[in-house]
């Protein structure tokens, strides 16, 4: 995972739909007017707040935080549950949580960024941006991977599940899923998988990979004019950008207040672990 976790206010984890649904639906009621009307706006969230709540208990989620802007300005913010449940610390609108691999969109939106500058091309292969990356190979044949192929999950390189570990849907049952290493940039990180056979012809399928997008996170970092790490694109091209002051990459040891605890649980009928 090479630390490349997000972290943000919202929380949109897990079961975004559902939220959104909530948010949306807030945001139809209210903009049948162009002028909020208070009573319509009070209504409107007792209804989303009871959404939320049915939600969270259905999915058996420890701590939910949303928030709802119109017109720059917050009309509704309010945290549900607890972000440590040992310690009892209640959900804030003000929680910071993992966002995991929706981290995977702001990669891909400082690609676009850099497409837009001439500096990258979706269809390029990728040795033209590191040409120091060993050659990828399929069925011991060396191929070509694109830069499209690596942000649209049709490059062949693998998740944490490589050929020879017993074959699982679940990641929580994959030890590289729960790798602690750090490394002090992306491309550092790259030694985890770029020796390790394609799983499929790049571009004639389309499989998940985290692995693929932290090639590209080093591919970006390789073009920045000023050799910029990730985390300086992320914070100069972005989050700075965008005033989005709680959203950062995760570092485990740092301190983060309001920071909330992590939990999985493998169905409804188990019980939450800590991760």
């Amino acid at each position: 995972k090479a630390n490349m976790g997000v972290f943000n206010r919202f929380y949109f984890l897990g079961k975004p739909l559902a939220l959104c649904a909530t948010t949306g639906f807030l945001w139809t009621q209210l903009n049948k007017d162009n002028d909020i009307d208070k009573e319509k706006l009070k209504l409107t969230i007792n209804q989303a707040d009871l959404i939320c709540q049915g939600f969270k208990e259905k999915q058996g989620i420890p701590g939910v935080s949303i928030g709802v802007t119109m017109h720059g300005s917050f009309v509704w913010r309010k945290g549900y549950g607890l972000a440590d449940i040992e310690q009892r610390v209640p959900c804030t609108p003000d929680t910071v949580m993992r966002i995991a691999s929706i981290s995977k969109t702001f990669t891909t939106t400082l690609a676009a960024q850099f497409v837009e500058k001439g500096k990258l091309n979706w269809n390029d292969k990728i040795d033209k941006y590191h040409p120091d990356l060993p050659k990828f190979l399929f069925e011991n044949v060396p191929v070509s991977i694109t830069v499209r192929q690596l942000a649209s999950h049709t490059s062949g390189i693998r998740h944490y599940w490589k050929k020879g570990d017993p074959e699982t849907d679940d990641e929580f049952n994959l030890p590289e899923y729960y790798i602690t290493r750090s490394f002090p940039t992306v491309t550092e990180s790259l030694s985890l998988f770029v020796n390790d056979e394609l799983l499929h012809k790049p571009g004639t399928t389309w499989l998940y990979t985290t692995h693929g997008y932290t090639l590209l996170s080093a591919i970006l970092e390789r073009i920045a004019d000023d050799k910029h790490s990730y985390a300086e694109l992320l914070n100069d091209l972005i989050t700075k950008q965008l005033d989005l002051h709680s959203t950062k990459l995760e570092y485990p040891d740092e301190i983060v207040p309001n920071r909330s605890r992590y939990y999985w649980r493998r169905s409804l009928k188990e019980g939450l672990r800590n991760v």
